[in-house]
């Protein structure tokens, strides 16, 4: 009985954890084995709505829930919002909102219904609140099933679409919108959830820090999905569906650790934090990042030789080294993320924002993108920029 009760308690303890690894190999499973179910078209189709959900995602609101994260207050179990903060956010995506959907549906009116489109932004924007309001609330189980609930309705879906003749949208809408609902329900009949108040006391300045933040999220936004984009529209859906796949063989590893690492690390840094021990950190992250790609090389190749999973395009399959640096890259600045977090200024990250988003602007214009080898070159590049200049204003705070 002591056995069972300390698992129980285990189990209760990371269940969040446990909702995020099978979120992650729910989306890593269908990604990597769909190539396998599903035709040329469902899968290219299938490729594009991830990436449109993902990129939903982490542009989430803008910004504003850094504004929200930063303005409220938690006391007593009770979370306090920063009415001001929230006016303006709540604003600013009434304005934006309406840009972001009519852009959307211009570039991929071709391979969705504008109504899916509608409804994909609605439900993601709807999620992304939901996600920080509990994780503000400290509903940690909740607010992870929120944010996951996408990706475990993936599996579900392909399952599906072996024995329909829907289209992979509308199966994951059906699926998502379904599940979507009874989370609802559920919330609706425990509003004791949902209580909250708002008060009006700040530290930063709203307008002057969201705008910060942002430029943040469109650095991040660039460097996590910007060739994604460039490659869909410059070499066609069949291509980006191939260069999709390749990245979830060779990148996902890295962005499940580089999550986790980020993660952890911030809430430690929150407690300690000093020079020798970020540069111990990033040494040993970047290590083990290397060990990482090694393993992936020896995997993916055996996993190929035992026809277990598909050999890459020859032109994607030539770029795995390259992706796996990015993978480290990303890895080590999952470091660097947390550290900035904890000690930078919004002057300082408005100054690395605004000095990368330069760098990207006058490089795209300058840079051949006539091939997948640039574009992915490019992109690696970047990375290292965007390393080179968070370290120097990491240095300037706390070397």
């Amino acid at each position: 009985m002591k056995i069972k009760h300390r698992l129980e308690e285990v189990v209760k303890k990371n269940i969040s954890i446990m909702i995020s690894f099978f979120a992650a190999l729910s989306l890593f499973g269908t990604s990597v084995f769909g190539k396998k179910i599903l035709d040329d078209v469902e899968y290219g189709q299938y490729s594009l709505l991830v990436t449109l959900i993902s990129i939903i995602y982490t542009v989430g609101l803008l910004g504003g829930e850094q504004l929200i994260n930063r303005t409220s207050i938690l006391k007593d179990h009770k979370l306090s919002l920063n009415i001001d903060a929230c006016k303006l956010v709540g604003g600013v995506m009434v304005l934006i909102t309406p840009l972001i959907i009519s852009i959307t549906i211009y570039m991929y009116s071709g391979y969705f219904e504008n109504t899916d489109i509608l409804l994909i932004v609605a439900i993601s924007i709807i999620s992304n609140i939901g996600y920080n309001f509990f994780r503000l609330t400290r509903s940690f189980v909740l607010s992870q099933t929120i944010q996951n609930l996408w990706k475990l309705c993936l599996l579900p879906s392909i399952l599906i679409l072996l024995v329909s003749d829907y289209s992979v949208t509308n199966v994951f809408l059906i699926v998502y919108c379904g599940l979507f609902f009874v989370l609802t329900c559920y919330l609706f009949f425990n509003n004791s959830k949902l209580c909250f108040s708002f008060n009006s006391q700040t530290e930063v300045l709203p307008l002057v820090y969201y705008a910060v933040c942002m430029l943040n999220i469109a650095s991040l936004t660039f460097l996590a999905y910007g060739e994604r984009i460039i490659i869909e529209q410059k070499f066609g859906l069949e291509f980006f569906s191939e260069y999709f796949y390749g990245v979830n063989i060779y990148l996902f590893p890295f962005l499940f650790f580089s999550n986790y690492i980020g993660f952890k690390r911030f809430v430690d840094y929150k407690v300690e934090l000093t020079g020798s021990l970020y540069k111990s950190d990033l040494l040993k992250t970047c290590i083990f990042s290397l060990m990482i790609g090694g393993c992936i090389i020896i995997a993916s190749e055996l996993l190929f030789y035992l026809n277990i999973l598909d050999v890459p395009e020859n032109d994607i399959y030539n770029l795995k080294y390259i992706l796996l640096l990015i993978g480290v890259l990303k890895m080590c600045y999952s470091i660097q993320s947390s550290v900035i977090g904890v000690i930078l200024k919004s002057k300082d990250l408005f100054l690395i924002n605004i000095a990368f988003l330069f760098l990207v602007f006058i490089s795209i214009n300058l840079v051949d993108i006539s091939s997948i080898g640039y574009v992915v070159t490019f992109l690696c590049v970047m990375w290292v920029c965007r390393l080179i200049l968070s370290n120097y204003f990491i240095a300037k705070r706390l070397l």
